[in-house]
């Protein structure tokens, strides 16, 4: 890989490898700074780097084991920095409400699963492209995809029971 393939990759993907990595920290700050180590880790492993294979998977991997990393270094992921979209206030009141619910939720999952449901469920990555990414089986991946919806769903029925308890609706 040389420097400008780098740039290139860096271009192409910086943003949606910082959002991967916000979606499991839910802070934009740690996701810059682990997605700047996960550009910084691929640069140095350049020189093993298989050309055969999508350089994405291997970042990908990268990104999310830091994210991974992170959050057991720290023992809980914490909640949103309070931003819906870095600086997107164009969402409405609805859509805010649902993406707090949903981070709460994602906020639940064990760290694997937590990883699998943002891969494949908010970045639309195929279960095949999930698994090369974790470094799992297809059939791994689905069981935990399988855990994490069943969890996520769980709790957005356990909140919808709250709020309708809360409203006397």
């Amino acid at each position: 890989m040389t420097r400008t393939d780098f740039e290139q990759i860096l271009e192409r993907y910086q943003r949606p490898v910082i959002s991967i990595i916000y979606k499991m920290t839910f802070n934009w700050e740690v996701a810059r700074d682990l997605a700047q180590d996960a550009f910084v880790d691929l640069w140095r492993s350049r020189g093993t780097i298989d050309s055969r294979r999508p350089v994405f998977t291997l970042l990908y991997r990268i990104a999310v084991n830091k994210a991974i990393d992170y959050g057991r270094k720290i023992k809980t992921f914490p909640l949103s920095d309070g931003l819906a979209a870095e600086g997107d206030f164009s969402e409405t009141m609805e859509a805010r409400e649902l993406r707090a619910t949903l981070k709460q939720c994602a906020e639940r999952l064990p760290p694997r699963q937590r990883a699998i449901f943002v891969l494949r469920d908010m970045e639309g990555l195929s279960i095949d492209e999930v698994a090369e990414v974790l470094g799992q089986s297809a059939g791994a991946v689905r069981s935990n995809l399988h855990l994490a919806r069943q969890a996520v769903r769980n709790h957005l029925v356990a909140y919808h029971k709250e709020v309708v308890y809360e409203y006397g609706l």
